[in-house]
């Protein structure tokens, strides 16, 4: 699954960084938990199982895809419900079995304040970053704020 890295760049184009935060009302939640089901639902279909050929990403379809793809669906379908790009950002991790997964974080502002809420494909719900870090996820690398590229998470 470190392939995900170098394919991720074709996938994304490139966005300046413009957009105003998302502040987080109850409208937005409605649509992140959406979004989120939506993903979820969607069957989880390895891309060499499907495509017999080496991982790319794509935009999940109703064939479903793995957990990159479900990432990029999310962020595509909430692009469409008319979130900034600047706002959503995947990102790798090694879940609480130390398996390489990619979900997608939302960047918003909640009651005046910061926050970063995470789609992942395993789950049905939004969750916060904290508590996936509670969870048993470490951090790897989120997808840069500034353009094409990742940065490295650093460890607590």
């Amino acid at each position: 699954m470190h392939r995900l890295i170098c394919g991720f760049a074709a996938v994304l184009a490139v966005t300046p960084v413009t957009a105003a935060p998302v502040v987080l009302d109850r409208d937005r939640w409605q649509q992140l938990s959406s979004v989120s089901r939506a993903a979820f639902a969607l069957p989880d279909v390895r891309y060499n199982d499907r495509h017999g050929a080496t991982d790319r990403w794509d935009v999940a379809g109703p064939a479903g895809g793995d957990c990159e793809d479900k990432a990029l669906f999310a962020r595509a379908a909430l692009i469409e419900k008319g979130w900034p790009s600047t706002s959503l950002r995947l990102a790798l991790v090694w879940t609480e079995a130390r398996e390489y997964h990619a979900v997608l974080t939302i960047d918003v502002v909640r009651d005046g304040e910061p926050a970063t809420y995470i789609i992942d494909s395993r789950f049905a719900w939004v969750l916060g970053w904290d508590a996936l870090s509670r969870f048993g996820y470490r951090w790897d690398r989120r997808q840069s704020a500034q353009g094409p590229g990742w940065i490295r998470i650093a460890q607590p």
